[in-house]
């Protein structure tokens, strides 16, 4: 075995180095870019625009091999639903669901090691859980968890309550949009205790992360009273929802939140089908996600009529007239891998409306590679 070489040796080395580099000791060290795997990729390098792409649209892992970079992460959770009624009524006209919160961070920096990424999925059920919040889509780095909050629900007829000193009995007709990344629509029956509005809790999440921005709003209020106005629009990343208005008016959702560097031409290849045309033309050149619900209208001809309205911009649903199934038709659904909220569902006559499904959240990282 070769001898260790004595200290003078090195530092002989050392000024060799040096003379051939102009380097020296206290040069920083830059570590390399990262090399990294996960999520769908096969966009890849998007010509002109000189980022790689990690398009997360289920749960999976970001898996660094090696480097250390900052990147970008953009996350979106799953939007609300729209209203559910409880049981069957002459008013029971749903307001829409929130869009899932949404944040981006524009330098996050990762190194070698598995990073978990869960993505909100789309609601599916009429039950219970159709009277929730959507899901989150959070990544994991170590200690750390950066959380875009699930759309809160869109308020509905007889919804309860447990009374407080704020909020007494009865402990129902409560139509109060749930929180969520931003909240639901209220509708019939809304309590005048506050909170009054479905309220936004994606701007709250994160605390203490550098460089990173949330986007959340209110859902839209019933502002014409508990008896006749019709429902309020979901919160978007971009607006709050638009109110419902005494006699005849419900709230459109509110706008989703452009964000260029996630716009559609750059990272469609990486959507799934059969949701990719519906994804590309909701996202558009912009990049916009995030819309909220629609509120429901009525069509019962003894109260006054409530035109449904539409969603906003970004895959919020839209709401309908006289619809009863949960998820159908499939216009006040959020578009899938938008976060859009669920569409509010009408009523024509003591029926059981049930609203839309809130879309499926997605999570993107994008970092310009290595040479």
């Amino acid at each position: 075995m070769a001898p260790l070489r004595s200290l003078g040796n090195i530092r002989s080395a050392f000024d060799d180095f040096y003379a051939r580099t102009g380097k020296d000791a206290v040069t920083p060290f830059t570590p390399p870019p990262i090399t990294a795997t996960g999520g769908n990729t096969s966009a890849g390098l998007t010509p002109g625009n000189g980022y790689r792409y990690h398009v997360f649209t289920s749960p999976g892992n970001f898996v660094v091999a090696s480097g250390v970079q900052d990147v970008e992460i953009f996350g979106v959770g799953a939007g609300g639903p729209g209203g559910s009624a409880t049981s069957a009524t002459q008013v029971g006209y749903t307001a829409g669901g929130g869009a899932g919160g949404i944040f981006y961070t524009t330098a996050f920096e990762v190194g070698p090691g598995t990073h978990a990424v869960t993505v909100g999925a789309q609601g599916s059920s009429p039950t219970a859980v159709m009277r929730a919040a959507g899901a989150d889509t959070t990544f994991v780095h170590g200690s750390t968890t950066l959380t875009a909050k699930g759309g809160g629900h869109g308020g509905y007829y007889g919804k309860s309550y447990t009374p407080s000193p704020t909020q007494p009995g009865p402990g129902n007709e409560w139509g109060r949009g749930g929180e969520g990344g931003s909240g639901g629509g209220n509708t019939y029956g809304s309590t005048p205790f506050a909170p009054t509005v479905g309220p936004a809790i994606q701007p709250a999440q994160n605390p203490g992360i550098a460089n990173l921005t949330n986007y959340g709003n209110n859902g839209g209020a019933n502002s014409g009273g508990p008896i006749y106005g019709g429902g309020g629009g979901g919160g978007g990343a971009g607006a709050v929802g638009a109110d419902g208005a005494m006699p005849n008016s419900s709230g459109a959702g509110g706008n989703g939140q452009p964000f260029p560097a996630f716009a559609a031409p750059l990272i469609s290849p990486d959507i799934p089908s059969p949701d990719r045309s519906d994804w590309t033309s909701e996202v558009g050149p912009t990049g916009l996600y995030g819309g909220g619900g629609g509120g429901a209208g009525s069509t019962n001809p003894s109260y006054p009529q409530h035109p449904a309205q539409p969603g906003g911009t970004g895959g919020g649903g839209d709401g309908v007239n006289g619809s009863t199934t949960a998820g159908s038709p499939s216009a006040k659904n959020g578009t899938n891998y938008t976060g859009g909220g669920g569409g509010g569902g009408g009523n024509s006559s003591g029926q059981q409306p049930n609203g839309g499904f809130g879309g499926a959240g997605i999570l993107v990282i994008r970092y310009q590679p290595g040479s």
